[in-house]
C-alpha cells in the first residue's frame, strides 16, 4: 500500500516538552492536512459488501479486531477475507498463529476451488471418492496450492511461519509487511502469546497489543487481529455463545478496545424468526441440541466499537457460510435477515 507517512518516531514525540509550542502545533497541523488529502485508494476496504458497509473505509494506521468464541468462525472468516483480498489483486500479509502455514494455505486453496477444507484435511474426500475421482480432485488441489508459490501470487500473499507472538516477532512481521507493501496486515489470532521465558503472559499480551498500535501507525498499515472471547463469561448458559458478544467477553478487552479503531464480534445466531421456549429449555437442561436452534448457514457480525462511526455501534450484519466458505448474502436475503426473517442462504 502506498501511504503518506503521517507519524513521527517515538523519540521525537517524547521530546515535545523541549520544543517551542508553535513548532509542535505546526507539525501536527501539517500532518492533519496530509491526512485529509490522502488518495482514496489509500483507504482499505474489507472485501465483503456487508462488512465494508458496517465498518466503513479503513485509514492507514488503524487497528481492527474480529472477536469470537472458540469455534464460531474467526479463522473461517479471516481465510475468506484473505482469499478475497488476493483475488482482487491486493496484498495480504498473514500471521496464522492458530494454524500451520501449510494448513492455512490448504484452506485458501479449498476456498479458491469452493471445497470444504475440513473434508480435505481429515481425509473424508479421499475416503468417499472413487480412486479416479479422488485423483482428479487431488490434481486440482495440488495445482491451486502450487499456484500460491508462483511469482504473481507471492507478490499478493505472504504467510508468515511465526508460531507465537511477542513484541520482537511482532516487530519483525510488521516491518516485513511494510516492506512487501501489504494492503492488509492480519494476525490470527493475537492471543497466542509466546511464553516460557519467565515473562508474564498477561504483561506480554499488554505489550503486544500496545505495540500493534504503535507499529500500525508508524508504518501506515491496515491491521486486522482476530481475538478470543472468554468462554468463562457464558459457561453457565449453553446458548450464550450464540448471542451478540459483549465488551466484557473479549479477552483483555479493555486494552484491545482502547487501541482499536473498530471491533466486531462474530457469532452463529439463533434463528432470527425466533425459537420456542420449550426448545430453549431443552437445550439448557442438556436434553436438546443447540445447533438445531441456529440460523442455518449464517454468521452474524456485530459492530462492538467504531472510532469513526460511533453511531453505528451495536449495528449488525450477516454473512452466508457454506462448506466453510464465507460470502455476502444477496440483497433480498440480507434485507430479510435484517428484518428478522429466516431465509435460505443465497450467495453472491
Amino acid at each position: 500500500m502506498s501511504s503518506i507517512r503521517l507519524y513521527r518516531d517515538m523519540e521525537q514525540e517524547s521530546d515535545h516538552t523541549t520544543r517551542l509550542p508553535i513548532a509542535v502545533a505546526q507539525e501536527q497541523t501539517a500532518d492533519a492536512m496530509l491526512a485529509i488529502d490522502r488518495d482514496l485508494d489509500e483507504y482499505a476496504h474489507l472485501p465483503f459488501d456487508a462488512l465494508d458497509t458496517l465498518v466503513g473505509p479503513i485509514p492507514p494506521g488503524d487497528v481492527g479486531f474480529v472477536c469470537g468464541f472458540s469455534g464460531q468462525g474467526k479463522t473461517t472468516l479471516i481465510s475468506s477475507v484473505v482469499q478475497r483480498i488476493v483475488d482482487r489483486g491486493q496484498c495480504a500479509y498473514v500471521v496464522p498463529l492458530e494454524s500451520e502455514p501449510k494448513v492455512f494455505r490448504t484452506h485458501l486453496a479449498c476456498k479458491a476451488l469452493r471445497l470444504h477444507a475440513g473434508k480435505l484435511l481429515t481425509g473424508i474426500y479421499k475416503a468417499e471418492m472413487s480412486p479416479e475421482n479422488w485423483s482428479a480432485l487431488r490434481a486440482r488441489i495440488r495445482a491451486e496450492i502450487v499456484r500460491q508459490g508462483t511469482s504473481e501470487m507471492v507478490e499478493r500473499l505472504f504467510v508468515s511461519p511465526t508460531r507465537r507472538m511477542d513484541v520482537h516477532t511482532l516487530e519483525q512481521n510488521a516491518r516485513h509487511a511494510r516492506d512487501v507493501g501489504a494492503d492488509f496486515f492480519i494476525i490470527d489470532h493475537i492471543d497466542h502469546i509466546a511464553g516460557g521465558n519467565g515473562t508474564s503472559p498477561v504483561a506480554e499480551s499488554v505489550r503486544v497489543i500496545d505495540r500493534v498500535l504503535d507499529l500500525t501507525q508508524e508504518y501506515g498499515l491496515a491491521t486486522i487481529c482476530t481475538s478470543q472471547l472468554n468462554n468463562e463469561g457464558v459457561k453457565s448458559d449453553p446458548l450464550g455463545q450464540y448471542q451478540c458478544p459483549r465488551p466484557h467477553h473479549v479477552y483483555m478487552g479493555g486494552k484491545k478496545r482502547q487501541n482499536s479503531a473498530w471491533m466486531t464480534g462474530i457469532f452463529r445466531t439463533l434463528r432470527l424468526s425466533g425459537v420456542d421456549r420449550e426448545e430453549v429449555a431443552a437445550v439448557r437442561s442438556g436434553v436438546g441440541q443447540a445447533w438445531k436452534l441456529l440460523e442455518p448457514n449464517c454468521m452474524a457480525v456485530a459492530l462492538m466499537k467504531s472510532r469513526h462511526f460511533g453511531e453505528r455501534e451495536g449495528h449488525r450484519t450477516y454473512l452466508a457460510v457454506n462448506d466453510g466458505i464465507v460470502t455476502d448474502f444477496d440483497t433480498a436475503s440480507l434485507q430479510m435477515l435484517n428484518a428478522g426473517i429466516s431465509t435460505t442462504s443465497r450467495r453472491l
